[in-house]
């Protein structure tokens, strides 16, 4: 019996995935026509930049929000240069602040607003949150700098037989209490952005998604949110958050909305994410190969174009979240080859966005059976992962 157990469930599992991309065909009201109106959170690079070209390619009104100001008016150039018919404005905000959250709303107001009619309120189509920063380190590095230990000697009387402790179990007291303001600045910092920023920023889009006859948001999270990823641990923690907080958000949203919820799980993407990498910085027990780049925050959106000031705060765009983008001296394990373009991403995000039946999307669609291996062949997905990562 057990010969058949994993056959069937991989059998399941493909024909749930085939079912999904077939009712994907389905599309649902205000997508894919003239003027639908999207909203895409952590657009200035990566899958959120694909995401605002490609819409823009198909005449949709957008609404590009990062951190990073010259980016962004870089970006609806390019977006204005693939189809010039399409309403293209951005807001500088950094979903970590309480003000430029604030300062966000009244500016999707100000930009959804009618002209002729100021009782009109224009709905959101579609909110895409693909905003995020990532861990590179095992725990145990960026707890007790083990990376940075040196193995102890064994005494010759020491029998063979005995398994010698990892140098990290070795590690005094008086130095993890010197690191645990710096790892819990790193815990806060990566959850803040990745948690806490999407939840508040799902506060600013939601009304105006109910008003939409079908309102479609997108949650980017990664397959680290469906298992475990070694040296990935916090990035893990915080992905797995997000699912269970926008599945619930589903559930609670289906009785008296028509705003449906979609978690989208890609596996490692060629970005520049590693370069916001949370742990793998400022270490004050390992050196750092180049000092930390630091980039500025300026204004609001274009074309309704200045509505409103940010708070004025100097190089905001690291110092409020501590993310600095470099990658110091530190190796960082992973994938090599075989990632994820931005571009094939953000086109399965965009097929998602455009029906409502779909609830979590794999990319690539195979790794919908990691969920189900979990379950008959745990220590099998733990080797696997484990070999990926080099450990």
């Amino acid at each position: 019996m057990g010969h058949y157990l994993i056959p069937a469930l991989l059998l399941v599992a493909t024909g749930y995935v085939y079912r999904s991309l077939y009712k994907a065909g389905q599309l649902r009201a205000g997508a894919r026509q003239p003027g639908e109106v999207v909203v895409i959170l952590g657009a200035s690079s990566g899958i959120g930049r694909e995401l605002a070209l490609q819409y823009a390619q198909r005449g949709a009104r957008l609404l590009l929000v990062a951190r990073r100001q010259d980016r962004l008016r870089q970006l609806v150039q390019e977006c204005t240069q693939c189809n010039p018919l399409s309403q293209v404005a951005y807001q500088v905000a950094d979903l970590t602040s309480d003000t430029d959250l604030a300062q966000l709303s009244r500016a999707l107001d100000t930009w959804l607003t009618d002209n002729d009619n100021d009782d009109k309120h224009t709905p959101i189509d579609t909110a895409i949150l693909c905003a995020g920063v990532i861990s590179v380190r095992p725990f145990v590095d960026l707890a007790y700098a083990a990376d940075s230990l040196t193995t102890p000697t064994t005494s010759p009387t020491t029998s063979t037989a005995t398994p010698k402790p990892s140098p990290w179990c070795l590690t005094p007291p008086t130095l993890i209490q010197a690191r645990l303001p710096w790892v819990t600045a790193r815990v806060r910092d990566l959850l803040n952005t990745n948690v806490t920023g999407l939840v508040a920023a799902t506060t600013v889009v939601l009304p105006r998604l109910g008003l939409a006859p079908a309102g479609r948001l997108l949650v980017v999270s990664s397959a680290a949110g469906k298992s475990g990823t070694p040296t990935r641990g916090l990035y893990a923690a915080s992905k797995h958050a997000l699912h269970g907080f926008f599945d619930t958000l589903r559930m609670e949203l289906a009785p008296t909305t028509r705003i449906s919820v979609c978690l989208v799980c890609p596996s490692t993407v060629d970005t520049e994410l590693r370069n916001t990498a949370v742990d793998n910085q400022s270490d004050p027990n390992r050196p750092s190969s180049s000092p930390p780049n630091i980039s500025a925050t300026a204004e609001p959106v274009p074309n309704r174009q200045t509505l409103e000031e940010p708070s004025a705060r100097a190089d905001s765009d690291s110092q409020t979240t501590g993310l600095m983008p470099t990658t110091g001296s530190h190796p960082v394990p992973g994938s090599k080859r075989g990632k994820l373009s931005p571009q094939a991403c953000a086109a399965r995000i965009i097929r998602a966005a455009d029906n409502t039946v779909e609830r979590e999307v794999y990319i690539p669609g195979y790794f919908a059976v990691v969920p189900w291996l979990q379950l008959i062949c745990p220590a099998f997905v733990d080797r696997l992962a484990r070999q990926k990562y080099g450990m």
